[in-house]
């Protein structure tokens, strides 16, 4: 029976180790993309579109007007 819980024990530690820090990295990878897609998003909405004399639409982002 000791031997049984020993191996028990081994197996659940071993899965521990390995599955722990694939969750953690999948976390950490979930935070980044939800950053970038803010930053992304930020960008687009200060981004100022413009029309030059011959009609072509330009796009100029971070524009500062005084």
């Amino acid at each position: 029976m000791q031997g049984g819980l020993k191996l028990a024990w081994q197996i659940s530690v071993s899965v521990l180790l390995l599955v722990a820090p694939f969750a953690l990295a999948s976390q950490e990878d979930m935070a980044i993309a939800m950053e970038e897609k803010q930053m992304m998003m930020q960008q687009s909405a200060n981004e100022v579109s413009v029309i030059d004399g011959c009609g072509v639409e330009k796009s100029w982002g971070n524009v500062l007007t005084r």
